[in-house]
């Protein structure tokens, strides 16, 4: 998880994904518009990969693998995207 938390502005998923404290739902919605580069509502996992490519704290990682792993997390009814309501931890839902 601490790879995590370098990757996205990454503290705000590792933040989610883990619980660790509360994060403003406008940091996670800037963070999502980060992600979803078309501005489409759905974050796609070439978006993801993309986005995680453009961050150099991690120039050796495995951008894909990473990227199918934080992808298969939040696509919460494989449906093929992440949208805003699944990145959102459910407490704010």
């Amino acid at each position: 998880m601490a790879l995590l938390s370098t990757v996205l502005g990454l503290t705000i998923l590792c933040t989610v994904v883990t619980g660790e404290e509360k994060v403003k739902l406008s940091e996670i919605r800037n963070g999502f518009m980060e992600i979803d580069a078309d501005g489409d509502g759905k974050a796609t996992l070439e978006e993801i990969v993309k986005h995680i490519e453009t961050k150099k704290e991690l120039p050796e990682a495995d951008h894909e693998g990473m990227a199918q792993s934080i992808f298969e997390y939040y696509d919460k009814n494989k449906d093929g995207f992440v949208t805003l309501q699944e990145f959102l931890p459910h407490d704010e839902l």
